[in-house]
């Protein structure tokens, strides 16, 4: 098995003909000569179902971008779609869109990911969960890139989040929560502030409280 000048293991595979019978052929790379064969096998699977053969030609940076558009085009929540469109257009593509989709690896996700804990935005660097988010937008991305078999694993999902700190929660004490519903016990927020203290409820879900879901006989909401 020949290898290339770069150190990496090449090998071409026939994937099907021409009209005029001239074999086209994809070349499959690896670190060693046993992942290319693994890569062989997978590609002539591929083939064997009838799929099309994985585009060589094709950056991650087109496969997102495809892929983005995708999801404007889709019933997502527009909250989610802008976070989509940010992490792909701000983070994803700087960082892989250079990679050839087929090369992309777990070892690509991960040093990118370890390069954005050096990264700053608007002067404060990045949190390990906002960069665990950047791999689970990519992990969504490559999921459809497998459903139209753009792709043969999602390396994404492979790759290990960064750990994050917990977080320790300081409830507010008796005297606390009573000095906040004193100060805005005269304002349009002091129903929110209420439930929110007595039922320990989260900022999102106070406005979606309806009355079908609360008790008021043994004082429980659902």
């Amino acid at each position: 098995m020949p290898k290339r000048a770069d150190g990496r293991y090449e090998r071409k595979v026939t994937v099907g003909h021409t009209p005029d019978g001239k074999p086209i052929r994809r070349s499959v790379y690896g670190e060693t000569a046993s992942e290319v064969r693994d890569k062989q096998c997978e590609l002539l699977a591929i083939v064997g179902r009838g799929a099309p053969a994985p585009d060589r030609r094709m950056t991650v940076r087109a496969f997102l971008l495809s892929w983005s558009e995708s999801v404007e085009n889709s019933a997502l929540a527009p909250k989610t779609k802008r976070r989509y469109q940010e992490h792909v257009v701000q983070h994803l593509i700087p960082s892989l869109g250079h990679h050839i989709l087929e090369d992309l690896s777990v070892a690509h996700v991960e040093g990118m990911m370890r390069d954005k804990l050096k990264e700053a935005v608007r002067g404060k660097l990045l949190k390990a969960r906002t960069i665990n988010g950047f791999r689970a937008t990519l992990r969504v991305a490559l999921n459809w890139g497998l459903r139209d078999e753009l792709v043969r694993r999602n390396v994404a999902g492979l790759a290990t989040p960064l750990k994050t700190r917990k977080k320790r929660v300081m409830p507010l004490k008796s005297e606390e929560a009573r000095g906040m519903i004193a100060a805005v016990r005269e304002t349009r927020l002091a129903c929110f502030i209420v439930v929110g203290l007595a039922l320990g409820m989260r900022v999102g879900q106070i406005p979606a409280l309806r009355w079908t879901l609360i008790d008021l006989a043994p004082c429980r909401s659902y």
